[in-house]
Order: structure tokens, then C-alpha cells, then sequence
């Protein structure tokens, strides 16, 4: 009797954890056209609302999250960095959507209070990039519609961007015009969509 009163009280703690899981996270195949945003939003119409909400908070346009999420991860929730021939470390903790970093994900967290998100899940991550850009624009001066600057403090931190890093590395500044560019073809297709 004792047993079953024990499995009684855990299912329903069970099955409340089960729910909270897959509700955080959509693993979901990338788009099939990743390059158009008017495609993206027709396949996944949840993103649509996701990066409009984050757009109406943080200041972020819905074309810069996409690019960098595209940039990032290539709209892959499981997205891990590449891991090197000669070793099987994995390069950085980077993961999810975002490919936000371990420790700047936990600052995420604390700072907003949502302490169930997940960067595997693309509401968070879309989340994550405004809040980042927020934090870029209130310590670094950077606007957030500065896609080019937002993209270089995204990648190489904001101590990275104060020293300004980018400089000895050409091929990350090529990378922010990539970006940059990206989110601007975003946006005027999402001037288009029906």
C-alpha cells in the first residue's frame, strides 16, 4: 500500500516534468528555405509571433535575429561548434539556436528571471539575441539596429568588442557584413509576405 501511495504522489510530478520539457523544447528540422523569411514563417508561423515578440521588447529587428540564428546555428536546435580533427573536445559550450555560451546563457537567466528557458528552443534563443543586443546597447553604446556592430559584440563579447579583437581577425568582420547583409535581405522580404 505504502508503494502505491508513493507512486501516486511522484506521477503527477512525473508527468508535470514531462510537460515542462517538451514544452521548452521544438526540435524541429530547419527550414527548407532558410533564406527567405516570408518561407521560414509559412513553414513555422510560431517563429513569426516569437521574433515579433522579441522585437516589441528588446528593439531588435525580426530580420537581425534571423540572421544571426541562421549565422549561428543554421536554424538547428542541436547545434553544437565544430569539434576539432585532433581532438574530441568540443570547441566552446556554445548550443542551441543561438549558440549562446554556457555562462552568458546563466547571466541570461538570472537577468530575466526565466529560469526554465532553453537555447534548444527557438522562442528562448530569439529572446536571448534581444536581450544580448539590449545588454550590448546599454554597456557598449551599440544600437540595436547596428546589425554589423551587434554581431561582432555577439561573437566576440562585450570585452572582445571594447578591445575591439575583431580587428587581428578580418575573417569575423566579414562575417558581421555577412550578417548584416542577411538580416537586411530578412527584412525587406518580410516588407513582401502575404
Amino acid at each position: 500500500m505504502s508503494l502505491f501511495k508513493n507512486l501516486k504522489l511522484a506521477l503527477p510530478l512525473i508527468f508535470i516534468s514531462t510537460v515542462a520539457t517538451s514544452m521548452t523544447l521544438d526540435f524541429m528540422p530547419p527550414p527548407q528555405v532558410p533564406s527567405n523569411a516570408c518561407a521560414i514563417f509559412k513553414e513555422y508561423p510560431q517563429w513569426q509571433k516569437d521574433t515579433q515578440e522579441v522585437e516589441k521588447k528588446w528593439g531588435v529587428s525580426v530580420g537581425t535575429q534571423l540572421a544571426i540564428i541562421q549565422q549561428e546555428s543554421q536554424f538547428k536546435p542541436e547545434s553544437r561548434p565544430m569539434v576539432s580533427k585532433h581532438s574530441n573536445k568540443v570547441a566552446s559550450s556554445a548550443t542551441g539556436y543561438s549558440q549562446a555560451l554556457r555562462k552568458t546563457w546563466h547571466n541570461y537567466l538570472v537577468a530575466t528571471h526565466k529560469f526554465f528557458a532553453d537555447p534548444r528552443n527557438f522562442a528562448d534563443s530569439a529572446d536571448f539575441i534581444g536581450w544580448y543586443a539590449h545588454e550590448a546597447h546599454r554597456d557598449l553604446g551599440i544600437s540595436v539596429q547596428n546589425t554589423h556592430a551587434l554581431y561582432l559584440a555577439y561573437h566576440e563579447g562585450a570585452g572582445g568588442y571594447k578591445s575591439k579583437s575583431y580587428l587581428k581577425h578580418p575573417w569575423i568582420q566579414n562575417v558581421a557584413y555577412k550578417v548584416h547583409r542577411q538580416a537586411q535581405v530578412y527584412q525587406s522580404q518580410l516588407s513582401k509576405c502575404s
